[in-house]
């Protein structure tokens, strides 16, 4: 389960104490993952504009650059990355920002090495979620626009066929008109050609022409 999680993982540690990470570095990589490591902040933001991590791993308390503050360039700018936070001088305060800032986890030194293992499998299992979820995520918006182009489509095909049927059936309404207008006209000659008759008189003009 551990080795699993770790495969294919690609962690960066950051520490001030050369000795202490590149322990901890060796110990992660004996386990299958691949580990970078820095002694600064500054150094920790090179390797991450150079290369795509899972994990950051960070002390607190380091020269130049916090933690906390590599926390916050962290979040602002590689949010798919998750954080674990060590430090040897924990204070509620620090655990709650750290919390507040969204690191995954907080590990108080000294710690055992199987203690940070399985923070890092967590943390690396958390992410792979987080991973999973937003690509669930935007495959549904990506099939969510596909299917209101669909929608669009369909509804301009179906105004378009109004548009149609309104014409057609203004061009018969214009022919029933028409048609109406020649059967009035008809009856108006035959009752004038009636009565012609009934006088005794020849069919007048139009009727002759008519007959």
């Amino acid at each position: 389960m551990i080795k699993s999680a770790l495969k294919n993982s690609r962690i960066l540690l950051v520490d001030d104490e050369d000795i202490l990470v590149q322990g901890l570095a060796d110990f992660l990589q004996d386990q299958g993952t691949t580990v970078d490591t820095a002694t600064d902040g500054q150094e920790a933001i090179a390797l991450l504009q150079e290369h795509i991590y899972d994990l950051l791993v960070t002390d607190i308390r380091m020269p130049g650059m916090s933690g906390m503050e590599l926390l916050r360039h962290v979040q602002e700018n590689h949010p798919s990355v998750a954080v674990i936070l060590m430090t040897g001088y924990a204070s509620t305060e620090s655990a709650i920002e750290a919390l507040r800032l969204g690191v995954y986890d907080y590990i108080e030194k000294p710690f055992e090495m199987l203690e940070l293992l399985q923070a890092v499998v967590n943390a690396l299992e958390h992410a792979e979620l987080k991973r999973q979820n937003a690509k669930l995520i935007e495959e549904q918006k990506a099939h969510q626009r596909s299917l209101e182009r669909v929608i669009t489509s369909r509804l301009d095909e179906v105004e378009a066929l109004q548009d149609k049927v309104q014409y057609y059936e203004k061009q018969y309404r214009n022919i029933i008109d028409q048609l109406e207008t020649l059967h009035e006209a008809s009856d108006a000659i035959r009752d004038q050609a009636d009565t012609c008759r009934k006088q005794g008189r020849g069919y007048p003009g139009p009727v002759n022409r008519l007959v």
